[in-house]
């Protein structure tokens, strides 16, 4: 007998009862544990409610404080790590937002081991990405302030990240995260072949499903060095040492496929795949290929500065600015 969709502690997971529902028909062990996780994220999502939005307009002594003193706050260069100047709900609400992000994903983890399929599944990995996107977008914005670009293009990351602090966690991505999770989407469904490491028939099939903005942004972007190198180590998986590597490997020897590329390197490659079961390994694959852009800009070593993520946000902010 199938039993009605479970409730969970205020506020509700939205977009998670029907996975829930069927994952107690199926697992009731794993129901439990999962259960539990979306309880702690609603005791964490109460506390959270409690704290003043970040945009709230304050005054301690004689200092006032408002969203554009924050945004003034964001833009400064002078705080190196700049968690003690952020609102309090900015920094708690990075951590409800993780845990939002790790209950949902072990619940599409959860329902995938037990073998349940179609919509609730589906629904269930949905909403695990844009919980782990809304985490990467958090990422990319704070590193534009950090970044040269122009002051209103850092104005714009600031009072997004601003917005983003104050909202709902079951609220929408803004428009420019809400297209990365399409990005994603395509991304996940096309493993690359390699062959040559042109990037041609990745390039086409990431593209198929995408809408008119990929394409903008492609066409005025792409052009770029370091912004295709940031998409040839998105499609690919490979960082960009991992792939000049691959492409002289390629050069001596012809063309490769997937298990030639994976005999080259052992097996150990740089960056973890991301087209897997865990929603969580698409921020792996985020978080490594960030940190290698990092370590690049520090050192002068060649290669891409930033993220495929980061610069399609880069761009859309420039759009608006």
């Amino acid at each position: 007998m199938t039993r009605a969709a479970p409730t969970i502690s205020a506020p509700p997971a939205v977009g998670a009862e029907e996975a829930l529902g069927a994952l107690l028909d199926e697992a009731p062990d794993a129901y439990a544990i999962v259960r539990s996780r979306f309880e702690a994220v609603g005791d964490m999502r109460a506390a959270l409610g409690r704290l003043p939005p970040a945009a709230a307009a304050s005054r301690l002594g004689s200092v006032p404080r408002t969203e554009e003193s924050l945004i003034e706050e964001l833009l400064r260069d002078d705080r190196g790590d700049r968690l003690l100047y952020l609102p309090s709900r900015a920094v708690f609400r990075r951590s409800v937002a993780a845990a939002e992000a790790q209950a949902r994903s072990a619940l599409a983890r959860a329902c995938a081991g037990a073998g349940i399929r179609g919509g609730p599944l589906a629904s269930a990995q949905e909403h695990a990405t844009r919980a782990v996107l809304a985490l990467m977008a958090e990422d990319a914005y704070l590193d534009i302030l950090d970044d040269e670009a122009p002051e209103p293009v850092k104005r714009s990351a600031a009072s997004r990240l601003i917005a983003l602090w104050d909202s709902d966690l079951d609220g929408g991505l803004d428009d420019s995260t809400e297209a990365l999770v399409a990005v994603w989407a395509s991304r996940k469904s096309c493993r690359p072949a390699f062959g040559t490491l042109l990037g041609s028939s990745e390039l086409v099939g990431l593209s198929m499903s995408l809408d008119g903005r990929w394409f903008a942004f492609a066409g005025e972007r792409f052009t770029d060095p370091r912004v295709y190198q940031a998409l040839a180590e998105f499609l690919f998986g490979l960082s960009h040492e991992e792939l000049e590597a691959c492409g002289a490997h390629i050069d001596a020897n012809g063309p490769q496929d997937a298990a030639g590329v994976e005999a080259l390197f052992g097996g150990r490659r740089e960056y973890p795949e991301p087209a897997s079961a865990d929603p969580r390994d698409l921020y792996r694959f985020y978080e490594a290929r960030r940190g290698a852009a990092k370590r690049r800009a520090a050192t002068g070593a060649p290669g891409p500065r930033s993220t495929l993520e980061g610069e399609y946000l880069l761009w859309a902010m420039g759009r608006r600015a």
